[in-house]
Parts: C-alpha cells; sequence; structure tokens
C-alpha cells in the first residue's frame, strides 16, 4: 500500500459534506438541522425531504 494513499481524503473528493453552511430549517418540522445532500434537502429529525427547486422559490 502507497504511503500517499489517505482514506481521511474521501469525503473531500465527494464535496465538502463537513461544512455546514448548506444547512436550512425545515419546512414541514422546523428543525434547524436540515441540509442539503447533494440532490435534495434532508431533515434527520422528520425524514421530510425536499427539492433544491422547493428552496429557491422560497
Amino acid at each position: 500500500m502507497s504511503d500517499d494513499m489517505d482514506d481521511t481524503d474521501d469525503f473531500d473528493d465527494m464535496g465538502d459534506f463537513d461544512d455546514m453552511g448548506d444547512t436550512t430549517d425545515c419546512p414541514e418540522c422546523g428543525s434547524e438541522n436540515a441540509y442539503f445532500n447533494g440532490f435534495n434537502y434532508e431533515c434527520p429529525d422528520c425524514d421530510y425531504e425536499w427539492g433544491y427547486e422547493d428552496e429557491i422559490d422560497e
């Protein structure tokens, strides 16, 4: 195995999932924990999911 392979960089290749700038309030339950998963917004508290276009319209 090569020394320059680092498993900690896996998420950096897919996007900055540790960047909390993509959070928003859930329109269903009002939770502040909703986040953008790369395709849709998701609320981990009530499992509501809505599209990116819905967020732009608000």
